[in-house]
């Protein structure tokens, strides 16, 4: 490889696949029924550096279950 184009071609694959098949085996598809709900939008956090938001990941249609809950901090800076 001798080539930014060759590289992100031939060889990027080439690792991933590894990486499947060695390491951390391969990423399910998407269900086809998942859908999200905001809980909170934008509480601020650490002081006013950060806003804070949670969201529910619904994995089938059914919402009783099948479900994860997310807490995620993003950065002022970067919205």
């Amino acid at each position: 490889m001798t080539d930014r184009g060759t590289w992100y071609e031939i060889r990027k694959s080439e690792i991933i696949k590894l990486y499947e098949e060695n390491q951390f085996g391969s990423c399910p598809a998407t269900p086809k029924d998942m859908t999200f709900k905001v809980i909170e939008k934008g509480t601020p956090a650490f002081d006013g550096k950060a806003i804070r938001r949670q969201v529910t990941v619904y994995f089938t249609k059914d919402t009783a279950s099948y479900k994860m809950d997310l807490l995620i901090y993003l950065p002022i800076n970067k919205l």
